[in-house]
């Protein structure tokens, strides 16, 4: 009896413990799918999270856009080189340079590129308002997305994303990738992950503080993003590869120069009017 009783107890004991691993995994499980797989299918926008291994130079020096009177300004580290360019487009399409702004001038960039040449921060204002290209009709699935604040500009937010552009003739993925400043309304997640439209997903971050004034006119369009200089094609200054690994663009958004360049961005702010 004495025996039985023991052998009954330790039973009950091994039950207890596998119903408490099996509650264990449920709830682990749960959390996973509640993250990471609900929402419709649907990428989880997570918040971004400095890495705790990598520094951010501190930020000195300041560059503005100076022509459209948008007073949008970054700060950037003395380490990082800058150039303020002002250019005007004539008619026939060729562009003319000028050392300061004036009538003639619809863009004006503000470029910071680290001290290794890999990354480049430009800021850019133009009052031409259309970005020009082909929207090609490949099935789009958003890989990664993630979000952080911009401190002193609340209307936006820092956009990391990946999306894969594989369509049914290519043999490998073909990736194409995003980090700069995104409007709060443009939300990808709002996307379907499985859209024919490419302008849905590839432009949503790049249409970047495209605003209308009171009166109905169009006001200059602003962009400020991340160039990946490694992974541009050669000897072309606009494109990226036509085909990158997952771990190559994954790489690129890592590091200090990265943490810095991350860091230029959000120190995004408008100058007051003097």
């Amino acid at each position: 009896m004495i025996k039985n009783s023991l052998r009954q107890k330790g039973s009950a004991h091994v039950v207890i413990i596998v119903i408490l691993v099996l509650a264990l995994i449920g709830a682990l499980g749960f959390a996973f799918w509640q993250n990471y797989i609900s929402n419709d299918g649907k990428v989880a926008d997570m918040a971004m999270e400095t890495q705790a291994d990598v520094e951010v130079e501190p930020m000195s020096d300041v560059a503005s856009e100076d022509t459209f009177g948008t007073n949008f300004s970054i700060k950037y580290p003395k380490e990082w080189k800058h150039d303020h360019t002002f250019t005007g487009y004539q008619g026939d399409g060729t562009a003319q340079s000028y050392a300061s702004p004036n009538d003639e001038v619809n863009l004006d960039e503000n470029v910071v590129t680290s001290p290794s040449g890999n990354l480049t921060v430009k800021l850019s204002a133009t009052n031409n308002t259309g970005l020009g290209g082909t929207c090609e009709n490949n099935s789009l699935s958003l890989v990664s997305i993630k979000r952080d604040d911009i401190p002193n500009y609340t209307n936006a937010k820092y956009v990391e994303y990946i999306i894969n552009s594989k369509s049914e003739s290519d043999s490998e993925n073909r990736y194409k990738f995003y980090a700069g400043v995104q409007r709060n309304e443009q939300d990808l997640n709002s996307v379907s992950t499985q859209s024919n439209s490419a302008c849905s997903l590839n432009y949503a971050g790049l249409l970047n503080f495209k605003t209308y004034s009171a009166d109905g006119g169009h006001l200059p369009l602003v962009t400020l993003n991340i160039t990946f200089n490694k992974l541009k094609a050669p000897d072309n200054s606009y494109e990226y590869r036509s085909v990158l690994s997952l771990t190559d663009i994954q790489a690129a958004m890592s590091g200090d120069e990265y943490e810095t360049a991350k860091a230029i961005i959000r120190s995004l702010y408008v100058k007051e009017s003097r």
